[in-house]
């Protein structure tokens, strides 16, 4: 994948939290949501990372129902990728707010590693 890249988190099909691990205890209204993401990746980057991982998946195979899946939100199964904004103030009360873009979260069906497989080859 040619650049160096950082992912921030890595959530698979046994749930989110990791590991067969249930976070309702301290988030509980996050339940519903985690539920409708069963079977899927969750992977957070910087946003330079999260762009470039992006890059190498849509240039290491082709332009197929894969790659439909992946760049276009209309098409059947496709992928959520949402840029995530901070504000700095978040921890630190004293600091006045200012927002910069801090994380793509990369989120795709499980399913869909299988394909990765057959990439390059």
């Amino acid at each position: 994948m040619g650049e160096q890249l950082r992912p921030v988190r890595l959530e698979g099909p046994g749930g989110l939290g990791g590991h067969g691990q249930e976070p309702f205890g301290v988030l509980p209204h996050m339940a519903q949501w985690v539920e409708s993401r069963r079977g899927w990746m969750l992977i957070d980057f910087p946003v330079d990372s999260g762009l470039a991982f992006l890059s190498a998946v849509a240039n290491a195979g082709p332009r197929d129902a894969f790659y439909a899946r992946m760049t276009h939100w209309a098409a059947p199964g496709p992928w959520d990728v949402t840029i995530k904004p901070m504000d700095a103030a978040m921890f630190r009360e004293d600091l006045p707010s200012r927002f910069r873009l801090q994380l793509v979260q990369v989120s795709f069906p499980a399913s869909d590693l299988a394909d990765w497989s057959t990439f390059g080859g």
